[in-house]
């Protein structure tokens, strides 16, 4: 399964969406149930915890402890734990790279680049409302002005 992947150095731990861990049959185990703030201010409630998940990224393999959060935009974020996994690595945040070390061997992670802006499709707004990732929808009419033009 394809997976949106946002890594994170603010955030302390590593989330995966509750849907996606119910896709792939993972074994759930229940936590107690306590707030999670996120970078918007809003607070999020930690749904169970997946002791290991084997995430390929770009042909490498990592197997990580994740949390089962709400998350918006993400589908998987990368936190902090993953990134301490990773020993001395060098971000390169104008070229959107992540370097480091892996058997004397240095691998390096290409981010995706900044797509130009482009009208949303309605389908991508219905979807952004389902996931809570925006919080209310509006259907916009514009309607042309009537024009005089003087010859």
């Amino acid at each position: 399964m394809k997976v949106q992947v946002l890594l994170d150095s603010d955030s302390s731990d590593n989330f995966l969406q509750l849907q996606i861990a119910h896709c792939l049959k993972l074994v759930i185990e229940p936590t107690s149930r306590f707030q999670v703030l996120v970078g918007n201010g809003k607070s999020l409630t930690m749904e169970g915890v997946v002791r290991e998940v084997e995430v390929q990224i770009q042909g490498h393999s990592l197997k990580l402890p994740v949390y089962l959060l709400p998350v918006s935009g993400a589908d998987v974020v990368l936190g902090a734990a993953c990134l301490a996994t990773l020993g001395f690595h060098i971000a390169d945040y104008s070229d959107l790279t992540l370097k480091f070390l892996v058997d004397g061997n240095f691998i390096t992670l290409h981010g995706d680049k900044p797509k130009l802006l482009a009208p949303a499709q309605y389908n991508n707004l219905r979807r952004m409302q389902r996931t809570h990732a925006i919080s209310e929808l509006y259907t916009l009419q514009f309607q042309q002005p009537n024009c005089v033009v003087d010859h």
